[in-house]
């Protein structure tokens, strides 16, 4: 800077006045200096920037190429798929029609139980008073009536007692005996 101070100092005043051009400042420099070289970046990517989109373009044309000759065996393969789920889909809608056949007849039938079963309930509900009147006439106690509305309790000379012992061991048979033994006691407890 001192050597600007001199040199400015021997230039006299009417040759400032002449030199009315101002000296551009470092980072102006720097930054022309700076845009000249990037300039000439700039056209040498430019310049290889055609040549790189030619290859990238001939890559992808070729992979085109492969990618439709492939894509050909896979349209013969997508069709049959196609067709697969197509009888797939028949066969689908054929099972689901016969479902809901099905349902519907499962409806009517349970309709015409409960039908049924509501007319033999009216059929009781008649009987029972009918009945119940006619033992009423006849003096036969309990009436049917009473007798429904009761609780369920075993008949005083039969008593429940669970089975301890094995059948097996009291008669002495094999397994295929015991079904048989089990049977006959069935038998022998109901004709009591």
């Amino acid at each position: 800077m001192s050597t600007n101070q001199e040199h400015d100092s021997g230039i006299s005043s009417d040759s400032k006045a002449a030199d009315d051009v101002r000296q551009p400042s470092n980072a102006e420099l720097f930054r022309m200096l700076l845009r000249l070289k990037l300039k000439r970046y700039a056209g040498y990517v430019l310049d290889g920037f055609a040549p790189f989109v030619a290859v990238a373009a001939l890559i992808i044309a070729v992979i085109a190429v492969n990618g439709n000759k492939s894509s050909q065996a896979q349209l013969g393969q997508l069709s049959q798929h196609a067709a697969r789920i197509e009888s797939l889909n028949a066969s689908l809608l054929a099972s689901r029609d016969e479902l809901e056949k099905l349902k519907a007849a499962m409806a009517q039938e349970k309709a015409v139980q409960e039908a049924a079963h509501s007319k033999q309930d009216e059929r009781v509900t008649q009987i029972i008073p009918s009945v119940s009147r006619l033992q009423a006439k006849m003096k036969i106690s309990p009436t049917l009536d009473e007798q429904m509305h009761q609780p369920a309790v075993a008949p005083a000379g039969v008593t429940v007692a669970p089975v301890k012992a094995d059948v097996a061991t009291v008669t002495g048979k094999k397994d295929g005996d015991r079904m048989q033994v089990l049977k006959d006691s069935i038998e022998k407890f109901n004709q009591k």
